[in-house]
């Protein structure tokens, strides 16, 4: 599966997701964080959230970071929220 993951060019069928999407990143994510910011301007309509102080796998990889920060609380119950507007 992994190996699949990583030949799999989805990229082109971005700008096709009408479903409102938010987007999730560990600001320590190095290697994924590029392809977060990537994704969120490709489809439409769609936030990144860049996690403070977390790694890879969340929440996994960053427990505390889901625990202790009010702001990501904030943002991902607004996103939620019904009548949420969609900006980048």
């Amino acid at each position: 599966m992994l190996g699949a993951l990583e030949t799999s060019d989805l990229s082109g069928a971005l700008a096709q997701i009408a479903a409102p999407t938010l987007v999730l990143c560990g600001q320590r994510d190095r290697t994924s964080l590029p392809d977060a910011r990537r994704t969120a301007a490709a489809i439409p309509g769609a936030r990144l959230f860049v996690v403070p102080h977390a790694g890879h796998l969340l929440p996994t990889g960053a427990p505390h970071a889901f625990d202790a920060f009010d702001a990501f609380d904030a943002f991902v119950r607004g996103f939620l929220a019904p009548g949420h507007q969609q900006t980048h």
